[in-house]
């Protein structure tokens, strides 16, 4: 799963990224995004403006109260009536630099930061929905590739960018099946990183350093 992230980028950044519209003066880059925060995204419906998202649906048969459903796996999007209808119809961009996963190592779970060994932008593939409180979303996950799979069973589905268009404009349901793959591990780097990160309530640069190894 992909249960935390960075986005440390300024607007302006995002902007020339996408070539869109950025709006909210609220926004603040993080090196520690959690579950429930608001997030921006590039919904299908408009793209050419980055909106607010809550980080988790709540539907109406989700029963874990307090904690929304922040990932939905690849294999259920075609098969699941409830995630095939916004896999079809409610996709979008969510913007990352970078991600955390976890490998359990005795008693502790030890944090992994993964990024792109040059630092870039990238996308999440996501599927959002409207709910009583606003727009909601879900990013979605699959294998991992080699680097990822030393740590986790699961990786956010990051696409290429040269996809991304077609990921939000696209009605093939095979096509944008196809994208959802996990990202060539050759382009990515991953490293241990302090436990702090493990507090939602740290958010700093230091979360990402690369702890040393004597």
């Amino acid at each position: 799963m992909c249960g935390r992230f960075t986005l440390k980028v300024l607007p302006k950044e995002l902007e020339k990224r996408y070539d869109v519209r950025f709006k909210f003066s609220e926004y603040h880059p993080s090196y520690n995004i959690a579950p429930s925060k608001m997030i921006p995204i590039i919904p299908n419906d408009n793209p050419d403006e980055i909106i607010w998202m809550r980080w988790g649906m709540t539907p109406v048969w989700w029963r874990q109260k307090g904690r929304g459903l922040i990932n939905i796996r690849r294999e259920s999007l075609a098969t699941k009536p409830v995630f095939k209808k916004l896999f079809t119809t409610q996709r979008c961009l969510i913007p990352a630099d970078g991600f955390y996963e976890w490998k359990k190592i005795g008693n502790k779970k030890q944090p992994y930061y993964f990024k792109m060994k040059d630092g870039a932008v990238f996308s999440f593939a996501g599927i959002w929905d409207s709910e009583v409180d606003g727009t909601a979303g879900s990013i979605i996950t699959c294998e991992p590739n080699g680097l990822v799979s030393k740590i986790h069973d699961r990786m956010p589905c990051i696409l290429k960018q040269e996809d991304e268009d077609e990921w939000l404009n696209c009605a093939d349901e095979k096509l944008l099946l196809k994208m959802l793959k996990p990202l060539p591990a050759n382009g990515m780097e991953g490293y241990e990183v302090n436990m702090r990160v493990n507090s939602p309530r740290n958010d700093s640069s230091d979360l990402i350093e690369r702890l040393s190894k004597n």
